[in-house]
């Protein structure tokens, strides 16, 4: 929220989806009233692959995780993301998008001021939708399972 108040209040527009902590309550409400933001709550899959797709950014500021699968359906959505390395995820600074700090407002806000200037937030996402298309099935997934078991199974006496 403080890196949003920082925010030029044109040019964007914000679609908070999940469950909040209900100390945000009240401030993501005031916000509502001044900033280009909406709080649509928890949503089904196929509408919340709807609003991804219709994003260019996705902005996933997380403290901690163990691999986010919302990132790898941002990607997937064509979105060029904003998350941090506790994400998990397969990001990559200046690749997939912007990596920043957990907890730093100062990077988070510069990182969403750049992504709004940016002429590439099309190309990266387009680009990052084929990484998960070619990389990241559950074909794939599953072959690269099956051949850690077989490598673990090899080395067995």
């Amino acid at each position: 929220m403080d890196a949003l108040w920082k925010l030029p209040s044109t040019g964007w527009s914000l679609v908070i989806a999940g469950t909040i902590d209900p100390a945000l309550a009240k401030p993501l409400q005031a916000a509502e009233q001044s900033l280009p933001i909406r709080y649509v709550g928890n949503l089904d899959r196929a509408t919340l692959a709807q609003e991804m797709s219709e994003a260019d950014v996705f902005v996933f500021p997380t403290w901690i995780e163990g691999s986010a699968r919302v990132v790898f359906e941002a990607m997937a959505c064509g979105c060029y993301v904003i998350t941090t390395d506790n994400a998990g995820s397969v990001v990559k600074d200046g690749v997939h998008g912007t990596l920043i700090p957990a907890g730093n407002v100062d990077a988070l806000k510069h990182a969403m001021e750049a992504a709004l200037s940016s002429d590439q937030i099309d190309v990266v996402g387009a680009e990052n939708a084929q990484i998960v298309k070619q990389f990241y099935t559950q074909d794939t997934y599953g072959r690269q399972l099956e051949a850690v078991y077989d490598r673990i199974l090899s080395d067995r006496p």
